[in-house]
């Protein structure tokens, strides 16, 4: 999943939300999954494996 944001302070806002982290708990959790994110270019890629 990836998500673009028009400015910088608006990625540091959503992208310190707790949504963010319990969706990552979450995946590890119900199927043993990893997930993590990259950041570039006010972009967060988000990859979940499992």
């Amino acid at each position: 999943m990836q998500i673009t944001y028009p400015d910088i302070s608006t990625m540091l806002f959503y992208s310190n939300l707790p949504e963010l982290k319990y969706l990552s708990d979450s995946v590890q959790f119900l199927i043993s999954g990893k997930c993590f994110y990259k950041s570039k270019n006010l972009r967060l890629a988000w990859y979940c494996c499992w």
